[in-house]
């Protein structure tokens, strides 16, 4: 009797960790029957992250070799693009376009769209949205959406009420679920927040953040300008973790979810998250997060009320880390993957 062949499924990332792909390609190695293929095209985090991850770097790659990454994304059962400028990358792929550019072009891929819309007919293939560029070119991406109608269209909470499809999925991105630190009862609480980069930092809040934590007293560790590697590390034995608060990035979505990788990461790690937001309309149909969410004007009154209550810090994180196990284990996201896409059939 012949053995079943493998399935192959293609993951396409902007870099190995956004939006957890790296995370993703991992678990699908460890599932029987599944063949996964990882392609990026920045290494951001440094060679060696990406490359744990087995994954191949589009730039570096020549002519014959993209030739047969074509070839099996045309034959894969499954492509997960994580990002939405990842789709620019995905969109050369499938064109066999030769291309190597590590930066995002939109105008490239308004151009490829026609061409891409009787392929997501053709072939399984999900989007995992992020916002970095929906939020600030929502028309143009819903047109994109729309005309890709055999996309499927995954997004974070926060982002479905921008996205003009009735049919979009909601997800949390992957964590790696590591061991959480041991915490030690008592004690003076460890307090921090992370803007990945200095031009992030009035994205997030991180002079308000910084100011009030200096007017109430409280001892604040800023986790910037580190590799990926070295700010998880930092962050593990934090009790709070202030993610951003800044309302202003919201104005669209009406709801807000002010929880991006790096709070992602802080729950995992068992911390109490502080953060902009609001509870969801999507509950219960995602389980959301326990947070405390919090806004400009409410920051320096919750942030004074956590601090004078430790007790209720370390309840949260105990309460965070749960979630997390359940909510972004990469297998969870797999079992909605296939669910969406009818791959699990």
């Amino acid at each position: 009797m012949r053995a079943s062949r493998s399935r192959n499924v293609f993951l396409i990332g902007h870099y190995a960790s956004f939006a957890g792909v790296g995370q993703l390609a991992a678990a699908f190695r460890q599932r029987p029957g599944w063949d996964p293929c990882l392609i990026v095209d920045r290494k951001d985090e440094g060679q060696e992250f990406w490359h744990e991850y087995g994954a191949t770097y589009w730039p570096d790659i020549g002519f014959w070799e993209r030739r047969r990454l074509r070839k099996r994304l045309l034959a894969a059962d499954l492509t997960i693009v994580a990002g939405t400028c990842s789709l620019d990358l995905w969109s050369r792929i499938v064109l066999g376009d030769g291309d190597r550019r590590t930066t995002f072009d939109r105008l490239a891929f308004g151009r490829a769209i026609p061409k891409l819309e009787r392929f997501c007919t053709e072939h399984r293939t999900a989007v995992a949205v992020t916002d970095s560029h929906l939020l600030r070119e929502p028309e143009f991406w819903n047109d994109a959406y729309s005309r890709l109608a055999g996309l499927h269209v995954m997004a974070m909470p926060d982002l479905i009420p921008v996205i003009d499809r009735s049919d979009v999925a909601p997800y949390w991105p992957p964590v790696e679920i590591t061991v959480a630190p041991d915490r030690a009862p008592g004690g003076s609480l460890r307090i921090g927040h992370s803007p990945s980069k200095p031009e992030r930092r009035g994205q997030k809040g991180s002079d308000l953040i910084e100011a009030t934590c200096a007017d109430l007293g409280v001892e604040l560790e800023i986790i910037s300008g580190l590799s990926h590697q070295e700010a998880v590390k930092r962050k593990r034995g934090l009790d709070l973790f202030i993610d951003q608060v800044s309302d202003r990035l919201f104005e669209s979505t009406r709801w807000h979810g002010g929880l991006g990788k790096s709070g992602l990461e802080a729950l995992v790690n068992g911390s109490a998250v502080l953060t902009s937001g609001s509870p969801a309309s999507t509950e219960p149909e995602l389980a959301m997060p326990p947070v405390v969410w919090t806004n400009r004007k409410r920051f320096a009154g919750d942030l004074r009320e956590l601090v004078r209550d430790p007790e209720r810090v370390r309840l949260l994180g105990s309460a965070g880390r749960s979630w997390a196990e359940k909510n972004l284990d990469p297998n969870a996201l797999i079992g909605l993957i296939l669910r969406t896409t009818g791959c699990g059939e």
